[in-house]
């Protein structure tokens, strides 16, 4: 008696045909009808994908935006002009300390303006949320301000001083130099001594 394995019309076992050879060793590896190209191997064993690679990670294919913890990290805060104003601020004050030596008061209000756009920059650049130091910028440009207002005081009694005293050192010119302090107190209508300034 034969048996179903036995006979090359029938199909064999398990209902598989028996022209349709298994694929052979080393021979043709197509893949079988019906199933199609398997996928693209992943990461082999032990590997791990890289970052950026794993699932969802192209986002060309999800409209363009990156999957939610794959983002690009967070800009640092850029706090350098709220830094600058408090600085030159400061170092604005500091010039209307020295604002009793002449023209120095013209330099305060250069440094003060240039304090103010800084502090005026910073906070903007803060209230847009590109820095965290709005308390910062705000100190540099109130300290800028103060030290504006100030040396524009200076400028102002300097040139009224030297506004008075011109005519009154032209006057005394042709005066012998011992008496020339009292002449130029004399034009400039103090009622004082020379001696009593000095003792």
């Amino acid at each position: 008696m034969s048996t179903p394995s036995d006979r090359p019309d029938e199909p064999g076992r398990h209902g598989q045909d028996p022209a349709a050879e298994p694929p052979r060793y080393g021979g043709d590896q197509s893949p079988a009808p019906g199933y199609g190209v398997p996928p693209a191997a992943g990461p082999g064993y032990g590997e791990s994908p890289g970052y950026g690679q794993g699932p969802g990670a192209d986002p060309q294919r999800y409209g363009g935006q990156p999957p939610a913890g794959y983002g690009a990290p967070a800009p640092e805060p850029r706090n350098g002009l709220g830094v600058a104003a408090l600085v030159v601020g400061i170092v604005a004050l500091l010039a209307v300390c020295l604002g009793l030596l002449p023209f120095i008061g013209v330099v305060t209000v250069v440094v003060g303006v240039v304090g103010v756009v800084l502090g005026v920059l910073g906070r903007r650049r803060a209230s847009r949320g590109e820095a965290t130091n709005k308390g910062v910028a705000t100190t540099g440009l109130v300290l800028s301000a103060i030290a504006l207002v100030l040396g524009l005081v200076s400028v102002v009694l300097w040139g009224v001083l030297f506004g008075q005293a011109g005519p009154a050192f032209e006057a005394c010119t042709g005066v012998p130099q011992a008496e020339q302090a009292q002449c130029v107190l004399d034009e400039l209508g103090v009622d004082a001594d020379v001696e009593d300034l000095q003792g």
